[in-house]
């Protein structure tokens, strides 16, 4: 079952899997997503399909595998280009919370794509239990329409 027109709709995807940070010659912000890091973000792609809604938004890292999360995520959902925050890459729980309390009132369906360990305390603050986000993982978080971006709120986990 999708997002309902009535719903603000929050999704929070891990980047997909990247080069080994032990056997990397790059820095680690330069990490590209492996072949399998592309196939199962395209995989979470067509999960996600149903939740998105008219006025979706992609946020990231700038940090390379998560720009391409990112950028898969929006090609094969037909969303504009993300909008890649450098400020994302050490981003904490606190940080992720801004982009959400600063998100315009227009926008439905907000993605965040970063990375962990502090995109799973997000996800676990929000939700009030611990999880942890495989590669390419995700979390759909629902609250009502009526409910403003920068209030706090009470988030559904939809199940996928």
């Amino acid at each position: 079952m999708g997002a309902l027109p009535s719903l603000k709709t929050l999704i929070i995807v891990r980047h997909g899997q990247a080069q080994d940070a032990s056997h990397a010659t790059v820095p680690d912000y330069d990490r590209v997503l492996t072949r399998a890091g592309q196939l199962e973000t395209l995989a979470s792609a067509v999960l996600l399909r149903p939740y998105l809604q008219d006025k979706t938004v992609i946020v990231c890292s700038a940090a390379v595998r998560t720009l391409q999360t990112a950028q898969i995520l929006a090609k094969e959902l037909s969303l504009a280009a993300p909008d890649a925050w450098q400020s994302l890459y050490h981003a904490d729980v606190a940080d992720w919370g801004q982009v959400v309390t600063n998100t315009d009132e227009e926008i439905k369906t907000l993605v965040l794509v970063g990375h962990n360990p502090y995109l799973s305390y997000f996800v676990g603050s929000l939700l009030l239990v611990p999880v942890s986000l495989p590669t390419a993982g995700f979390r759909v978080l629902q609250t009502d329409g009526k409910t403003l971006w920068r209030q706090p709120k009470i988030w559904a986990n939809v199940v996928v």
